[in-house]
């Protein structure tokens, strides 16, 4: 029985130690132990047992690098070095990858939004649209460069309708080289032309166009068929500039155009005000007389009516002796006896008497003859053939 206990006592104090080296072996060192259990003999009578310490082929425990780069540096806090190591390697935390991993995650956070889904009512995550980049600060000084020009070329930031009303005021402009626009067009086709002209209102572009005309390098057809574009426009800035290039460029055509636009427009407007101003010169200057007479060639409504009424301003203004001072041109002397004497201008206004005769005895249109008969009657008397024509009848 005594034999029993021994034995039994012995086993419990074998399993002990060995609990106790199993447990030393879990603790972190610098030089780590294994136990091998084939070391575990019988080595006398004394001792009955001996256990053998050796090191392990795997060591189950990393290395601590951090200790042994710290203690080759001179300098070092170890004690600092000892405590980021274990944290590093303490039970549940990250590890190194994992902990950049992390931080790249923080940093990316804000790239990211929290919504609710209008379907299923959750939360969800989605990446935040990125912002437009503002543009550089060269980008910005060719703009600022760019706004500059543009100023120049807008005739001194002057509204559209006030540079149309200064070339009705002077009858004209003159084209600055040095303010034209770098990607105008010397000639071009129709196509180039509306994508230069009609885009955008631009008085200088404008009158480039005009000039380019005027100097031959575009076609009547191309430029009647801009200008109709121009004036058929919902924006009154590009009718403004289409009754510029009709104004300043007198033809047949071009006072059609005008006067269909005073027809259509109201009195009351910036619009209608300029075009009067450019229909202006065919009452008072001599020079326009020739476009007159083409337009009453053909009876046409409203233009003919109009043609007829610039005549007889034109006819007053140069024939009549009570409308100019003496010695201005056209001034009429009247002679002691009464008559009246032949104006140095009635070259220029006796043409007329057949073409008004002729639409005050055919036209269908009854306002243009009363206006026809009327400015007959008016232009007989100051050319002095009034008198004769009645004792003639």
């Amino acid at each position: 029985m005594e034999n029993m206990n021994w034995k039994t006592g012995s086993l419990i104090a074998i399993l002990a130690v060995g609990g106790l080296l199993q447990v030393m072996k879990s603790l972190p060192g610098t030089n780590p132990a294994s136990w091998d259990f084939d070391a575990i003999r019988l080595s006398g009578e004394a001792s009955p047992y001996s256990v053998k310490m050796g090191q392990s082929a795997k060591p189950r425990l990393p290395v601590a690098k951090p200790l042994a780069h710290a203690a080759k540096m001179g300098g070092v806090d170890l004690k600092a070095q000892m405590l980021v190591f274990s944290k590093d390697n303490a039970p549940g935390s990250l590890s190194t990858e994992a902990a950049k991993a992390g931080t790249q995650v923080a940093q990316k956070k804000d790239e990211f939004e929290i919504y609710i889904d209008p379907v299923t009512g959750k939360m969800m995550k989605r990446k935040k649209k990125k912002k437009k980049k503002k543009a550089g600060d060269k980008a910005e000084e060719i703009a600022a460069q760019e706004a500059v020009q543009e100023e120049a070329v807008q005739e001194d930031d002057k509204r559209i309708e006030q540079v149309v009303a200064d070339v009705a005021a002077t009858g004209g402009f003159q084209t600055v080289e040095a303010k034209k626009k770098t990607d105008q067009p010397a000639a071009g086709s129709l196509e180039d032309w509306i994508r230069q002209l009609l885009t955008t209102p631009d008085a200088s572009a404008t009158k480039h166009f005009i000039s380019q005309y005027q100097n031959g390098k575009v076609t009547s057809t191309v430029f009647y068929q801009i200008v109709q574009l121009m004036l058929e426009d919902s924006r009154t800035d590009m009718k403004q500039l289409g009754v510029m290039a009709a104004g300043v460029t007198p033809s047949v055509r071009s006072f059609e155009m005008l006067a269909e636009m005073q027809r259509i427009e109201r009195p009351d407007t910036a619009l209608r005000t300029s075009v009067d101003r450019f229909l202006e010169p065919y009452g008072t200057n001599l020079n326009y007389l020739n476009v007159l007479e083409k337009v009453l060639g053909a009876d046409n409504g409203y233009v003919s009516r109009l043609a007829v009424h610039k005549l007889n301003t034109a006819a007053n203004r140069y024939l009549g002796a009570s409308t100019l001072a003496p010695g201005d041109l056209g001034a009429t002397e009247v002679p002691d006896n009464g008559g009246v004497a032949a104006s140095p201008n009635a070259q220029y206004f006796t043409r007329f008497l057949t073409l008004l005769e002729n639409l005050s005895n055919s036209s269908n249109d009854q306002s243009m003859v009363e206006e026809a008969k009327n400015t007959l009657a008016d232009l007989r008397t100051l050319l002095g053939t009034a008198p004769a024509q009645a004792a003639a009848e």
